[in-house]
């Protein structure tokens, strides 16, 4: 739930990013190295990274794919542009160029969730998948771990509390938090004031 609350109160661009990193586990260079291509139908194309200034391959130097659950594509859904420009990357700056992730982090991330990092997102993805009962290779292959071991070694603790617990779709848990922000926040009827009587 904290992160649809932060989630609600922020842009939509910088909603789409950090639904990217949160519910598809993309590390923080890939969501910035998106483009509207690597977007199809539901799932998403991972295949490059974008950190210091600098195009590179992922971390483990393959292409994967992640499906993309409903409540993040409606999100890409509302924000894409009616005809995207060939190479137009998904979460841009103000001039279509690629976010500067260190001001990104401290002006959006830092701000909605003082106490974490970007690189949090890709704990909540894997919990996510953990606890909707993902098997260990699916989660592995996801987030684009190069083995099963390296994902144990980060997750170990959510696989052990994911085998304990009653399975939860993860689309249900995204919907159910957005549903308990939009009963918190919402104000019901405007109150109409009394205008003072002129002087």
């Amino acid at each position: 739930m904290e992160i649809e609350q932060g989630i609600s109160l922020i842009r939509l661009r910088d909603r789409v990013m950090i639904g990217l990193l949160c519910y598809a586990g993309l590390r923080p260079g890939e969501a910035l190295a998106l483009r509207w291509e690597d977007v199809r139908g539901r799932l998403l194309i991972i295949d490059r990274s974008y950190s210091y200034g600098e195009l590179k391959d992922t971390k483990t130097h393959h292409r994967r794919t992640v499906d993309l659950v409903a409540p993040l594509a409606d999100d890409l859904t509302a924000f894409r542009p009616a005809r995207p420009a060939r190479d137009a990357l998904v979460v841009p700056n103000q001039l279509a160029g690629y976010l500067d992730l260190h001001n990104w982090r401290r002006r959006v991330w830092k701000a909605t969730y003082a106490d974490s990092s970007p690189y949090d997102g890709r704990h909540t993805y894997a919990s996510l998948l953990l606890h909707e009962g993902r098997s260990l290779a699916y989660v592995t292959a996801a987030l684009g771990h190069s083995t099963a071991a390296t994902t144990l070694r980060h997750y170990s603790h959510v696989y052990a509390e994911a085998q304990l617990g009653t399975a939860k779709n993860m689309v249900d848990a995204i919907v159910e938090a957005r549903q308990s922000v939009l009963k918190t926040y919402s104000t019901g009827e405007p109150r109409r004031l009394r205008q003072a009587a002129p002087q």
